[in-house]
């Protein structure tokens, strides 16, 4: 399709599965560029993308969105910035309050990064396709994570988890680069509209810290809980939702990796800092055998 000018785009997305910490949340940016940057993503071989049709059956600039590389590197991605809204410190007592069970476990895959789609590509609904206004959100990256369940820490009533099992984490955060014609990106607000659009495709990188840290065959104890995920495309005003999402509690609080005798925690906003014994996360994990 021609040349492809590559721009100096980063965008910084907010993550659809946070906790609510409290009735009047306040954004707070962190800058985490001071972490370690997880190594760089392989490239992905270029993928034809679900998207729905134009109103008139033909091609429309939707059409030409595709993802051109997905970070995937056996380790989580942490480069770049964050930005989450948070009300107050977590502490481990909401961690324990939004989970449904806690396990000890091993890393056994990191998924390459998908879209916050329901296919894990890049979709536009109809409502969107046809407004005239740019989508209401800028795609947002998530990655699979599956972990082998090596000890039941802790577990409310009927929680489906045992040892031996695996659990596929739907974890916010990821990195991912997209291909399309500029058209498309400012309609995404991903390149700046004010100047004279370039001809031709351009690129443009989505990404998000996912603060944990993690490679595969990494040990880590991880909260686990089931909520449902805003995704990237709206339907009648509102974003669409994938239900029932198993994901990390109170995001990214209750991830950790397991060093030696020590808890090790990327999450920022925490009360009880990046370093606490594991026996301290055993005790609390505990509390979920507990009746509400």
């Amino acid at each position: 399709m021609g040349t492809t000018m590559r721009l100096a785009v980063s965008i910084t997305v907010c993550c659809g599965a946070l906790i609510a910490c409290g009735a009047d949340e306040k954004a707070e940016t962190t800058d985490n560029s001071a972490l370690a940057t997880a190594p760089t993503a392989s490239p992905a071989t270029s993928q034809p993308l679900a998207v729905t049709s134009a109103p008139d059956g033909g091609d429309d600039i939707w059409s030409t969105v595709r993802i051109a590389e997905a970070f995937d590197s056996g380790s989580t991605y942490e480069g770049g910035g964050n930005q989450y809204s948070v009300a107050e410190e977590i502490g481990l007592e909401d961690v324990v309050a939004d989970a449904q069970y806690a396990i000890r476990g091993r890393v056994i895959d990191i998924h390459p990064s998908e879209v916050n789609t329901r296919t894990g590509e890049f979709e536009i609904s109809d409502e969107q396709r046809a407004s005239d206004a740019p989508p209401a959100v800028t795609p947002e990256a998530r990655t699979k994570i599956d972990v082998e369940v090596l000890d039941v820490l802790g577990e409310r009533p009927d929680s489906p988890v045992s040892p031996g099992n695996e659990v596929r984490l739907d974890a916010a955060g990821g990195s991912l680069r997209l291909v399309m014609v500029a058209e498309a990106a400012a309609a995404m607000r991903l390149i700046d509209t004010d100047t004279t659009l370039p001809p031709g495709d351009v690129e443009a990188t989505i990404g998000q810290n996912m603060e944990l840290g993690w490679s595969e065959g990494d040990e880590v104890i991880v909260f686990v809980t089931q909520r449902d995920v805003l995704l990237s495309t709206f339907t009648n005003g509102k974003p669409d939702v994938r239900p029932d999402a198993t994901t990390i509690a109170a995001w990214p609080a209750g991830a950790f990796a397991v060093v030696d005798d020590m808890a090790i925690s990327r999450a920022e906003y925490t009360s009880f800092g990046s370093r606490l014994p594991v026996e301290d996360i055993i005790g609390a994990a505990e509390e979920l055998n507990q009746p509400r």
